[in-house]
């Protein structure tokens, strides 16, 4: 009966880690405030795929990967609440794209306890392959995404790795909505 008891124990205790569990990404955390990764927001600008709310801002990141070259975050501007934690690099082509994000699926599957599910879509000049996931993490949901754009007016390619929140996803639903 000890010996259950003890499984029981050990297995909720382990389950409860994972939702107050602190994970984050370059060395940024959703949920913070944005002063912790920048001493002024002057150069912020406002949000571009949201009705407002939220401005966006460019950083250097403090644990930054030699996958991407730019950093920002989106934050909420009643609050400095970091909502969005995006890295982007150029590609010189698209396979090599996909081969950079296939080689990052396994590791935010991992790091953020997900299965990401990969996705297409092609529209207004843009061709988009990738893998998101919704997470749970401290009793909210969040969204993770990699991709690969492709786009079709001067034939760049970007990777990007977009870590957001709940309520910053829903924002920019919206604003692609609202069209």
């Amino acid at each position: 009966m000890r010996i259950y008891i003890y499984v029981v124990f050990l297995f909720f205790s382990s389950f409860g880690n994972l939702f107050a569990k602190d994970i984050n990404i370059f060395g940024m955390e959703n949920q913070t405030d944005v002063y912790e990764y920048v001493d002024s927001l002057y150069d912020a600008e406002p949000n571009a795929e949201t009705l407002g709310g939220y401005n966006s801002i460019w950083i250097t990141a403090p644990k930054p990967h030699a996958s991407f070259e730019y950093y920002n975050l989106d934050y909420e501007i009643e609050t400095n609440l970091v909502h969005g934690i995006n890295a982007q690099a150029d590609m010189f082509d698209l396979d090599f794209c996909i081969e950079q994000m296939q080689s990052w699926i396994p590791r935010i599957n991992k790091k953020f306890s997900v299965n990401l599910e990969q996705f297409e879509q092609a529209g207004d000049g843009m061709f988009t392959t990738g893998a998101y996931a919704h997470f749970w993490i401290k009793n909210r949901e969040d969204y993770i995404d990699i991709r690969c754009n492709h786009y079709g007016s001067d034939g760049s390619v970007s990777l990007y790795l977009m870590w957001r929140t709940e309520d910053l996803n829903l924002a920019i639903e919206e604003f692609y909505n609202d069209f």
